[in-house]
Formats: structure tokens, C-alpha cells, sequence
């Protein structure tokens, strides 16, 4: 049942899709960490595609509704 349930709320809320809101610890857990991953390959994303104006700025990015600082970004090789 735990199981089940993480996987079902693991987006966390009901306009993302979940059709349930984490009511344990280890579901609300499991959300942020989805969360953080989903936000963390956004800004790699917009870094990998240059998408960064000559101020360092980024363009606005509607998935996260702001733009992004490039400053200290090394891609990996």
C-alpha cells in the first residue's frame, strides 16, 4: 500500500496529474525529489542549448516562470 501510494502522489499535486496528495513522510519525500529532478534537467537543459543572452540571463522559461542565471556553469565533459 505505501508503494502504491508514492507512486500515485509522487507528482503531488491534482492539476500535475497526481490523482492523489502524499500523506505519508516517505511520499511527500519521494514528490520533492521528482520535483528537483524535473527542475534540475530544465536549467541543464537551457544551459546545454545556450540558450543564455550575453548578460548571462536566460530567456523566460514558462516550466519554471523565471529566467535563469548562468554564472559559474561548466558542462560536463
Amino acid at each position: 500500500d505505501l508503494i502504491c501510494h508514492m507512486i500515485a502522489s509522487h507528482h503531488g499535486f491534482l492539476e500535475f496529474g497526481s490523482p492523489k496528495k502524499p500523506k505519508t513522510i516517505e511520499a511527500l519525500i519521494l514528490h520533492h525529489i521528482d520535483d528537483m529532478d524535473a527542475k534540475i534537467n530544465t536549467f541543464s537543459s537551457i544551459f546545454v542549448k545556450d540558450e543564455v543572452q550575453e548578460t548571462g540571463w536566460s530567456g523566460y522559461d514558462r516550466l519554471l516562470e523565471r529566467q535563469i542565471f548562468k554564472h559559474g556553469y561548466k558542462e560536463e565533459e
